[in-house]
C-alpha cells in the first residue's frame, strides 16, 4: 500500500472523502471513517468494507472483519459513485451561459471607449484611471445573452447545463 494511493470513501452509498493510506489509518483510529464504511482506490476490482482492511483496523480496538454489502462498481469512465452517464469532454476554455446555455462567447469590456478618449484629452490622470478600471474589466460574455455567468465545459454544472434540451 503506497502512501500516494488515495482511496475514496464511501458511507450508505455516497463518497465521504478521498484519503492517502496514513489519513485512512488515523482517521478510521479515530472513528471519523467507521468499520462499516467501504473503500476504493483505482486498480481495485470491488469496493470493500473497511473493516476488511487488515492493516488499518490494527489501530482499532476490538476490531474484525465485516461482510457488509459494497455499492456498485464505478464504470471505467467516471469516478466511483459519480453520475450514470459519462461526462462529454470539451476543449480546454470551452464555457457556458448559465442563463440562456449557450457556448458562444466574445470579449467584452466595460466602461466607453469615447469617454476614455475625452477624459485623456481634457484630463489626464482620469484618463489613465479609466483606461487601467476598463482593462481589469476585459472579460468573456455570452454572445447571445451577454450575460457574464460564465461556467467551464467540462465542470459538473456545465455539464449539467449542456444535457438540458
Amino acid at each position: 500500500m503506497s502512501p500516494q494511493t488515495k482511496y475514496q470513501v464511501a458511507r450508505s452509498g455516497q463518497v465521504v472523502g478521498t484519503f492517502d493510506a496514513g489519513e485512512m489509518i488515523a482517521k478510521v483510529a479515530t472513528g471519523q471513517v467507521l468499520r462499516t464504511d467501504h473503500y476504493w482506490t483505482a486498480g481495485m476490482p470491488a469496493w470493500l468494507a473497511v473493516s476488511t482492511n487488515d492493516e488499518w483496523m490494527r489501530h482499532v480496538p476490538g476490531s474484525s472483519p465485516s461482510n457488509q454489502v459494497a455499492p456498485p462498481m464505478p464504470s471505467a469512465t467516471a469516478p466511483p459513485l459519480a453520475s450514470h452517464r459519462p461526462m462529454r469532454s470539451y476543449p480546454a476554455g470551452t464555457l457556458v451561459c448559465t442563463q440562456c446555455g449557450c457556448t458562444a462567447t466574445e470579449s467584452h469590456t466595460k466602461g466607453s471607449f469615447m469617454i476614455e478618449v475625452l477624459l485623456w484629452l481634457i484630463f489626464c490622470i482620469p484618463g489613465v484611471i479609466y483606461s487601467i478600471w476598463r482593462l481589469t474589466t476585459r472579460g468573456q460574455v455570452c454572445s447571445s445573452c451577454k450575460s457574464d455567468r460564465l461556467v467551464s465545459a467540462n465542470s459538473p454544472s456545465g455539464q449539467r447545463l449542456l444535457s438540458q434540451p
